[in-house]
């Protein structure tokens, strides 16, 4: 049975988001389905909610509207990225030119130059609870959710800790739009054409360049109508949604 329905996650930690990420419902539940089975295929067709116009049911998280934004820093040394674009090859080929140990391999110096390890500031969001709107099967993503570990970028670090998730079910279809101040607004992103179908009559109050669909990492960046804030930025309009 398809119904609507709305998650609710406390966090203990603060939240790292990059600022073209949006965390959708379905990218969350994607991503659990691929850990749990292994299966690009499966994690891409599998999701529990309903679509239109090939657009998921599934919104965008949104933060509690205290969230305070901060930085976190992070050390950052030579990555796999690097490994992969042929850094370490072409600073292998170079030869010292001079001394008794002539045509020694180059040493990596990760003191001074190209290789040094800097100093990387994340986006977060000290929050203490985020939310999102779903319409599907409301079982099956409860299930998937129930042993969410963590969101967001850098949880193997500690951030984006989920301390409890609750989904419960609610009279309205949130996931894909709502209106605030008698204006529909996007709850997710979602290509423009697809928005022409879905609300002729509604023009998009916010648009971005964006990706609209999983697998979010990759795949070809569309215009899309997309939420004006992170923060649940209706409350003030809508008094059923304070928290």
């Amino acid at each position: 049975m398809t119904e609507a329905f709305r998650v609710t996650a406390e966090l203990s930690t603060p939240l790292i988001l990059s600022g073209d990420t949006y965390l959708t419902l379905d990218a969350l539940l994607s991503g659990v389905l691929f850990e749990e089975t292994g299966s690009v295929e499966r994690a891409l067709t599998e999701i529990p909610l309903e679509r239109t116009y090939g657009v998921w049911h599934g919104s965008s998280v949104f933060l509690d509207s205290c969230a305070i934004r901060t930085t976190e820093p992070f050390k950052s040394g030579l990555s796999m990225r690097d490994i992969d674009a042929g850094a370490l090859e072409r600073l292998a080929l170079g030869r010292v030119s001079r001394g008794a140990r002539r045509g020694e391999t180059a040493q990596i110096d990760t003191v001074r130059g190209a290789y040094q390890s800097s100093l990387e500031c994340y986006s977060a969001y000290r929050t203490p609870r985020v939310y999102w709107y779903g319409y599907g099967r409301i079982d099956a993503a409860e299930e998937l959710l129930s042993c969410l570990p963590a969101i967001g970028k850098k949880r193997r670090q500690g951030y984006g800790q989920v301390a409890h998730l609750e989904i419960e079910p609610i009279d309205e279809d949130l996931s894909l739009s709502r209106i605030v101040a008698g204006e529909r607004v996007a709850m997710r992103p979602i290509p423009l054409e697809d928005w022409q179908h879905l609300y002729p009559d509604a023009p998009a109050s916010s648009i971005g360049c964006t990706r609209p669909a999983p697998p979010y990492f990759e795949g070809e960046a569309l215009l899309c109508a997309i939420p004006p804030a992170r923060e649940v930025f209706w409350s003030k309009h809508d008094k059923r949604f304070v928290f």
